[in-house]
This record gives structure tokens, C-alpha cells and sequence, in this order.
């Protein structure tokens, strides 16, 4: 998970994974791993801030997909996704598969439909979901990003023959 400091990755997880945890800023990375529909997820929460950029990188040289995060509060997070996106793409490789995450919805304070529509485009972003910590449906958003993540990383490894 990307994105910067303090748009919500580490609560997020914690609430897709059920930890009950206060939550502080991450140093560094938080690596937790569960499997679903017999596929192994190893998720590295990242760490926003620019100091552990570095740090941070090392970890997604091999990733197939990453979930970038953005605050809903806070456009700078969403205009920085570009950054987010190029460093990823550097590291990981061109055929990495992005999905895209609006945390914070409650607390929506500006029109983001734009750029996250020329996000969407410009990266061929297909999985996108906008939540809160309060959201009652968040569990199936996220269940649903996961199962479009799996799929379409599994087929980018299949081929046919004729």
C-alpha cells in the first residue's frame, strides 16, 4: 500500500484484517500476509513520509499490484499519486496492476471526480473504490478489489497457444 503520510493505509488494513491497534504513524514498513481464495496476499504497508522513500522502494521491486491510497481531506494526497504511481512503475515494471483507494469519504472537503478520472485513464487504473472507517460495505469493497487484483495479475500470466 502507497500513499502519503497519514491518508489511512495502516487503518485500512487494520480494519480489513480486524486488528483492533491504535494506530501511529508507520516507520518504515508493516508486512502482514493472509491468503484468500487459496492466493497468498503479502501486504507491505508503507510508510508516507519522504525520509523513508528509500527504505520504502527496496520493498516493491518484485510487487505485482499495489493499492495506492489517497485522503479524501487532503487533495495534495491525491495529486501526488502521480509520484506514487512513477516510482512504482520504476521499480516494479510497467505491467504492475494498480488499484486506487479514496479513504476518508466522510470527510470529503473537494471535487476529485476529474482527477481521478484522468488518474484512472492515464495509468489504465481499472479497480477503484472510495471508503471510510464507517463505511458499512467496506469489507465487500475491499474483498472485491482483492478478487479484481487476483484475477487480472493471474491472467496477465496466462498464455495461449493455438
Amino acid at each position: 500500500m502507497l500513499g502519503d503520510c497519514g491518508v489511512g493505509k495502516t487503518t485500512i488494513l487494520n480494519n480489513f484484517l480486524d486488528i483492533i491497534a491504535k494506530t501511529e504513524t508507520t516507520i518504515g514498513v508493516q508486512h502482514h500476509s493472509f491468503t484468500r481464495n487459496n492466493i497468498k496476499f503479502s501486504i507491505w504497508d508503507t510508510a508516507g513520509q519522504e525520509k523513508y522513500r528509500s527504505i520504502v522502494s527496496s520493498h516493491y521491486k518484485r510487487a505485482k499490484a499495489a493499492i495506492l491510497v489517497y485522503d479524501c481531506s487532503n487533495e495534495s494526497s491525491l495529486l501526488h499519486i502521480d509520484k506514487w504511481i512513477e516510482e512504482l512503475v520504476f521499480q516494479a515494471g510497467a505491467n504492475v496492476k494498480i488499484a486506487l483507494i479514496g479513504n476518508k469519504t466522510d470527510l470529503q472537503s473537494f471535487d476529485m471526480n476529474e482527477h481521478v478520472q484522468k488518474l484512472i485513464e492515464q495509468y489504465d487504473i481499472t479497480y477503484q473504490i472510495q471508503t471510510n472507517h464507517q463505511d458499512p460495505e467496506f469489507k465487500d469493497k475491499m474483498n472485491q478489489l482483492l478478487d479484481q487484483i487476483s484475477i487480472s495479475t493471474l491472467l496477465s500470466y496466462c498464455y495461449i497457444w493455438d
